[in-house]
């Protein structure tokens, strides 16, 4: 299955590369901060995550007759394009309540907070075999088109409870 002519170009950064990546989680609970009675009381907990990553490598590709795809490299892999850089915040808060012995949590997450709508994939197909670039049905090429995004705004609310 080996492409002779392509050796030369398989070689190099990884579709999945990211140089870049840092996560930060952090959290705080008190969960009885408040004793309203002998067998009620309450607290709270808070917390958040944060995702950064730079963007993964953009590929040319052309089409290859022979296997009926996209998999002839234009460039040398990982050295052309890259995708822009991914941000995810998102905020978890609970309100805890102690009621004779057992114990309800009302839950309110927030995810992707900033509402975001980073690119986290691209179409890859730049050449036809002939050499042509390749056109979409709507307008243009299609090369480097957004193909997935991130996930918008999305909230969740919970109750949890334990006995």
């Amino acid at each position: 299955f080996d492409n002779p002519t392509q050796r030369y170009y398989e070689d190099g950064i990884a579709g999945s590369d990211q140089p870049h990546v840092f996560k930060l989680q952090a959290a705080y609970d008190n969960p009885n901060v408040w004793k309203l009675a002998e067998k009620f009381s309450m607290g709270y907990s808070i917390g958040g995550a944060m995702d950064f990553r730079s963007g993964t490598p953009i590929n040319r590709l052309q089409y290859n007759a022979w296997r009926q795809g996209y998999g002839n490299y234009v460039a040398k892999r990982g050295t052309q394009e890259r995708l822009p850089a991914y941000l995810g915040l998102d905020l978890r808060a609970a309100l805890a309540m102690s009621i004779a012995g057992t114990q309800v949590d009302i839950i309110l997450q927030v995810f992707n907070i900033l509402n975001s709508l980073d690119v986290l994939s691209a179409d890859q197909r730049a050449l036809t075999s002939a050499g042509l670039p390749v056109f979409g049905t709507q307008s243009g090429a299609v090369f480097a088109q957004p193909t997935s995004y991130q996930s918008p705004r999305r909230f969740e609310l919970g109750v949890r409870f334990s006995f």
